[in-house]
């Protein structure tokens, strides 16, 4: 091969690596503007399905069930639980007795409430959402997981003490709170307890409003137009 040859060989070689390096470049470039975009798909589908009226009636009956509830030792909650889901369990929707149908009524929010918070959980682990972006939507999922996880814990107890006819024959918990529950304790000392706080506005100075500009009432000359 003569030097030439040699030359252009080399020349070709170091464009085709150039462009090579350029290919995988843009391909991950793409990947990444894919992902952030899926990202942000779930985040606003997050948000929509927050503001769901059903999801906030379950969200402030779970609430004021906590609140019922603070009257009452934290290690006497487990009791609580168990009371509520014996009261609640199998109570029917269509039932003529307005007591049991609010008693299935409140059964169905803990069920609504306790599915958002799963399926949220599932997305974190997944890596489609972030610790941040969730817990920022819902700042307040400490004091709802602090209640159904009592509750799943007693549904579990009360639907395990049947007869099964395999290992696999159970009802399995909400096993996303098992890491839904540490990650909000470590988002809220990293970002919860500065974002807990609400600054008012500062109203003794107006520093920083934009000065009122004068308004020029005169015509402008077809030189001044011109440079306008």
């Amino acid at each position: 091969m003569s030097v030439t040859a040699q030359y252009v060989f080399a020349f070709i070689s170091a464009v085709a690596n150039i462009l090579l390096i350029f290919g995988l470049y843009f391909a991950f470039m793409q990947v990444r503007s894919a992902k952030l975009a899926l990202k942000a798909q779930v985040l606003l589908k997050l948000i929509d399905e927050w503001k769901d009226p059903k999801l906030y009636k379950a969200m402030i009956y779970l609430s004021r069930l906590r609140e019922s509830w603070k009257d009452v030792p934290t290690d006497e909650w487990p009791n609580l639980a168990k009371h509520w889901v014996e009261t609640h369990a199998g109570k029917s929707a269509n039932s003529a007795d307005t007591a049991e149908s609010a008693l299935w009524e409140e059964w169905e929010m803990r069920r609504i409430a306790a599915q958002f918070l799963s399926k949220t959980g599932t997305l974190i682990d997944l890596g489609y959402l972030s610790e941040d972006e969730f817990f920022s939507v819902d700042p307040e999922a400490g004091r709802q997981l602090v209640v159904l996880i009592y509750i799943e814990k007693a549904i579990l107890d009360h639907y395990s003490d049947r007869n099964s006819i395999a290992d696999w024959d159970h009802p399995f918990p909400k096993f996303e709170f098992n890491t839904l529950w540490p990650r909000y304790q470590r988002w809220y000392k990293k970002h919860g307890v500065a974002k807990s706080v609400l600054a008012l506005p500062d109203l003794s100075s107006r520093a920083t409003a934009l000065p009122i500009q004068p308004t020029d009432t005169t015509t402008p000359t077809p030189h001044h137009a011109a440079r306008q």
